[in-house]
């Protein structure tokens, strides 16, 4: 018995075109489902989807395609900048 594919949240497949309608027509197409609540958003309103892929080739039809795995992203962690304080110098003082 054949099963079949069920998708999970943050995986996808590219698969490769094999008839080109155009010089522009992509070389692969394919869907990804990604889970909004493990997207990082940006202060401008973007997210940034890190993914990963492997080359695979399909058990029931034999073609080859691209697997992909959404990579949670974390934006780097950047330091405040804070100035430096100077220090007192005592030998001034008259007391």
């Amino acid at each position: 018995m054949e099963q079949k594919f069920v998708p999970r949240p943050n995986t996808g497949s590219l698969f490769k075109i094999n008839v080109k309608t155009s010089e522009f027509s992509p070389d692969m197409k394919g869907d990804i489902l990604i889970d909004t609540k493990t997207l990082t958003i940006d202060s401008d309103g973007i997210a940034v989807v890190k993914l990963s892929g492997w080359k695979s080739v399909s058990k029931t039809t034999g073609i080859s395609y691209l697997s992909l795995k959404v990579d949670q992203w974390v934006p780097p962690v950047v330091p405040k900048f804070q100035p430096k304080q100077e220090e007192q110098d005592d030998d001034d003082i008259p007391f």
